[in-house]
């Protein structure tokens, strides 16, 4: 995903549009220089921040979250790594807040693909699937389990990101409507 200042990516989600643009700020974040990214959605004024690295063949994303007891939270994710084989899986964890752990589970699945998004054809596409699920920790004594399993078996999610050669995310497949995204169009 070339991050260079003149790019931009633009996406369709089922209920709302949304465009991604290099801002020329950096971040260092564990003695790496990120790219910013501001993505706005359209319609909102406000646009939200995220954080783009790419190292070799490994990319990464990074981003801070509200914690819902309160606090900020990191969440740096190695999105994709092209020295693995095909199959080839990877994790990160996070605690979300006191209780909850957050796993993110990576496998490549594809590499050298044909997809058409959009209208468009793209070559040399790799897909890449998360499985997002949560995990209990911490609870505290006389709050039963059973208060937050409601929260972690609703918190499963599965999509497959697809990625094209020197463009970037061009298609999030997913069961969750909303998650899945579409390229509408990019500029270089």
């Amino acid at each position: 995903m070339p991050t260079n200042s003149t790019r931009s990516w633009t996406y369709q989600s089922a209920s709302y549009s949304y465009t991604t643009k290099p801002t020329g700020n950096t971040l260092d974040v564990n003695g790496r220089t990120y790219t910013e990214l501001q993505s706005l959605v359209t319609g909102n004024p406000t646009p939200s921040l995220g954080y783009s690295l790419e190292l070799g063949n490994q990319y990464y994303s990074y981003a801070t979250f509200e914690k819902s007891t309160g606090g900020t939270g990191e969440l740096e994710l190695k999105m994709i790594d092209l020295d693995l084989p095909i199959g080839s899986t990877w994790s990160t964890v996070v605690e979300t807040n006191l209780y909850t752990l957050a796993t993110y589970r990576f496998k490549y699945t594809g590499k050298g693909l044909t997809r058409t998004v959009n209208n468009v054809t793209y070559n040399d596409v790799i897909s890449v699937d998360l499985h997002t699920t949560a995990t209990l920790q911490n609870i505290p004594s006389g709050i039963p389990a059973s208060y937050f399993q409601s929260f972690t078996a609703a918190y499963k999610f599965d999509q497959t990101a697809y990625y094209a050669k020197g463009i970037g995310l061009i298609e999030q497949t997913s069961p969750t409507p909303s998650l899945q995204v579409v390229l509408v169009k990019y500029t270089k």
